[in-house]
C-alpha cells in the first residue's frame, strides 16, 4: 500500500510523454492513485496536455479525502481520447465525490457485459461530465441486462438491473452520445442514461440529464427506475440504432418528488423510424408538492407502427403545456398527449398538428383523467379510419374541464370522426365534467359520420356549455343514448341552449392562423377557465372568447 502524502491542491497535467512528478501525471491510473492515497486539502484542477492522448485504460476513481463542494476536482479534457474495451466502464466513479470531467473524449469499445463510458455507483454524488463525446463503438447486443450505456448508475458493474443509492446530485449536461459513426447505426448501447433503483433506496437523486445530443441507442435513451427528483431536460434524442424496435425516448418508471421535482421538458424527439416509439413515458410517478414538468418538448418526423408525444399512465399532479406533436406518421396509430388514468393533470397550449396514421390519429386521449385541458391546438391530421381530436371517459369521481380548445378536421376519414369522444358506461359517481367554450370545425367527410360529439350514455350528467360546433360539406351526428341529427336536439338533450354552429372565419387557414374573426361568437364564453389564452394573453374575465385564441374587441372596450 502507498504511504500517504501531502494532500493535493492546484494546477497539475495528465501528459504520457512525461514520467509522473510533482506536477504531472503520465496517465489517468497514476492521477487516481495519487487522489486516492493523498486526498486534497483545496481545489485541483487537472489539464490533459493536448495531443497527449489517446489513453488505452479503464481508471477507478474512489472516494477522495478532502473532496467538498469547495475542494473539487476538475479534469479539462482538452479533447483527448481516454478508450478502454475491458468488461467494466472507461471511467468508474466508485463513490467519488466533486469530480468534473470537461471537454474529454471517453470511448468504450467493449462488445460484452458493462460496455460503459462512465459508471457511478456507491453513492458517487455532486460529479459533472459535460461537454464531452461518449462513444460505444463496438456493442450489438440488444439484451436490456448486460449494463451497456453511456452512462450507468447501477450497483453492479455488469448490469444495469442493480438498485442501490448510486449516488445524488450528479449533472450530465452538454455532451454527444453516439458511436462515433455518420454512417454506421448498427451499433450503440442499449440505455443512453440509466438509474436503476427501488422505492427503499431512491436516495436524495436529483440527477440532471440536461442538453446532451443522445444518438445510437437500442431501447432506452434515458431511463429512471424508481428514482426521486431526476431531471431530463433539453436533450435532443434522435438516430436510433438501426436494429431498434422498441424505443423509449424518456423513461420515468415509479419517480417521486423529494425537494426539487422531476421533470422531462424542452426535449427535441426526431427521426426515430422503429416499430413502437413511446416518447415521454411517465408511469405511476407522484409530482407531490411539486407537480411533474412536462413542458416545451418537440416530438416529430418520426415513424413507427405506433408513435406516442407523451404518455402519462397512472401519474397524479403534472403539468403538460406548451408541447409540439407534429409531422409524426404511425402505420397504425398517432397519440398526441396519451393521459391515462392522469390526475391533477394540467394540459395546456399544445399543439397536435401533420401528423398521419393509416388507422387512427388521437390528439387528446384523457381516460380516466382529471385537471384541466385549455388552449390546446389541434389541425391538419389525416387519419386512414379514424380521426379522433380529445377522448376520454370513465371518470367517476373528480373534477375535469375541458375549455378554451379549437380543433379543425380538414382531411376526410374512411370510417369516423370525432369531436369529443367522451364514453360512460357507468354513472358519473361524484364526477365533475365539463366540455366548455370550444371550437370544432370541420369540412371533412367520413364514411360513417362526423361526430362532434359521441359518448354511449350520461352526457347530459356533464356540462356541455358554450362549444361551436360547425361542420361544412358533412352530414353530421351527436351521439349520446341516441343519435341526434341537429344541435337542437344535441342541446335538448344536455339541457343547455348556449352551444352553437357559426363558422369562425379564421384569419388564413392556408398559413394555420387560426385566429378567428367573426363578431358572432365573440365574448360568448363562460367565464373562470382559461385566464389567458394560447399565446398567453389575457382573456376578458366576463365574457371570454371561445376557442384556443381571443381574437375581438372586448365587449366592455370603449370606442
Amino acid at each position: 500500500m502507498a504511504m500517504a502524502g501531502t494532500p493535493r491542491n492546484g494546477t497539475y497535467t495528465i501528459d504520457s510523454t512525461k514520467a509522473s512528478s510533482g506536477t504531472n501525471f503520465q496517465s489517468f491510473n497514476d492521477l487516481s492513485d495519487s487522489l486516492s492515497t493523498n486526498g486534497v486539502d483545496g481545489a485541483v484542477t487537472i489539464n490533459v496536455v493536448v495531443g497527449s492522448g489517446p489513453y488505452v485504460q479503464n481508471v477507478v476513481f474512489e472516494e477522495v479525502t478532502g473532496a467538498s463542494a469547495k475542494n473539487t476536482i476538475t479534469i479539462n479534457g482538452n479533447g483527448e481520447t481516454i478508450t478502454s474495451s475491458g468488461t467494466t466502464a472507461t471511467i468508474q466513479l466508485e463513490g467519488a465525490d466533486y469530480f468534473t470531467f470537461d471537454n474529454m473524449v471517453v470511448e468504450h469499445s467493449g462488445t460484452g457485459n458493462g460496455t460503459r463510458c462512465f459508471h457511478l455507483w456507491r453513492n458517487a454524488s455532486n460529479n459533472t461530465i459535460k461537454n464531452s463525446e461518449l462513444i460505444i463503438s463496438k456493442y450489438s447486443s440488444t439484451s436490456t441486462s448486460t449494463g451497456a450505456g453511456y452512462v450507468v448508475l447501477s450497483n453492479s458493474t455488469s448490469s444495469v438491473r442493480s438498485t442501490g443509492d448510486h449516488g445524488d446530485n450528479n449533472l450530465i449536461e452538454g455532451n454527444k452520445m453516439w458511436n462515433g459513426s455518420t454512417t454506421d447505426k448498427s451499433v450503440g448501447p442499449v440505455f443512453g442514461f440509466a438509474d436503476y433503483r427501488s422505492s427503499g433506496t431512491r436516495g436524495v437523486g436529483n440527477n440532471r440529464v440536461i442538453d446532451n445530443d443522445i444518438q445510437n441507442v437500442y431501447y432506452y435513451f434515458v431511463y429512471n427506475y424508481y428514482c426521486q427528483d431526476n431531471q431530463a431536460n433539453d436533450n435532443e434524442i434522435h438516430n436510433e440504432r438501426s436494429d431498434a424496435n422498441y424505443v423509449y425516448p424518456i423513461y420515468m418508471w415509479y419517480n417521486v418528488t423529494g425537494n426539487n421535482q422531476i421533470s422531462a421538458s424542452g426535449n427535441e424527439v426526431h427521426g426515430l423510424d422503429v416499430t413502437y416509439d413511446y416518447g415521454i413515458y411517465v408511469y405511476r410517478c407522484s409530482g407531490g408538492t411539486n407537480p411533474i414538468l412536462i413542458n416545451n418538448n418537440k416530438s416529430y418526423d418520426n415513424s413507427a407502427n405506433y408513435v406516442y408525444g407523451q404518455w402519462a399512465y397512472y401519474t397524479d399532479n403534472f403539468e403538460c403545456k406548451d408541447n409540439e406533436f407534429t409531422n409524426n406518421e404511425a402505420q397504425y396509430y398517432c397519440y398526441g398527449f396519451y393521459n391515462y388514468y392522469g390526475t391533477q393533470a394540467y394540459t395546456t397550449r399544445n399543439i397536435v398538428t401533420g401528423n398521419s396514421a393509416d388507422y387512427g390519429v388521437y390528439g387528446y386521449y384523457h381516460y380516466y383523467g382529471t385537471g384541466d385541458v385549455f388552449n390546446n391546438l389541434y389541425y391538419d391530421n389525416d387519419a386512414g379510419y379514424y380521426n379522433y381530436a380529445f377522448m376520454g371517459g370513465y371518470n367517476t369521481s373528480g373534477t375535469l374541464n375541458i375549455s378554451h380548445n379549437t380543433i379543425i378536421m380538414n382531411h376526410d376519414a374512411d370510417y369516423y370522426i370525432y369531436g369529443f369522444y367522451q364514453y360512460h358506461w357507468n354513472p358519473l359517481g361524484t364526477a365533475n365534467i365539463g366540455y366548455r367554450n370550444n371550437i370544432f370545425y370541420c369540412t371533412a367527410d367520413a364514411q360513417f359520420g362526423v361526430y362532434p360529439v359521441y359518448g354511449y350514455q350520461y352526457l347530459e350528467d356533464m356540462s356541455w356549455e358554450s362549444n361551436d360546433f360547425y361542420v361544412d360539406n358533412s352530414s353530421t351526428t351527436y351521439y349520446g343514448t341516441q343519435s341526434y341529427t341537429t344541435l337542437a336536439g344535441f342541446n335538448a338533450y344536455v339541457d343547455d341552449n348556449s352551444n352553437i354552429e357559426v363558422d369562425p372565419k379564421f384569419t388564413d387557414m392556408t398559413k394555420w392562423d387560426l385566429k378567428p374573426t367573426n363578431p358572432a361568437i365573440a365574448n360568448l364564453g363562460v367565464p373562470g377557465y382559461a385566464k389567458v389564452d394560447f399565446f398567453e394573453d389575457n382573456r376578458t374575465a366576463c365574457g371570454p372568447d371561445l376557442g384556443a385564441i381571443e381574437f375581438y374587441v372586448d365587449h366592455n372596450a370603449s370606442d
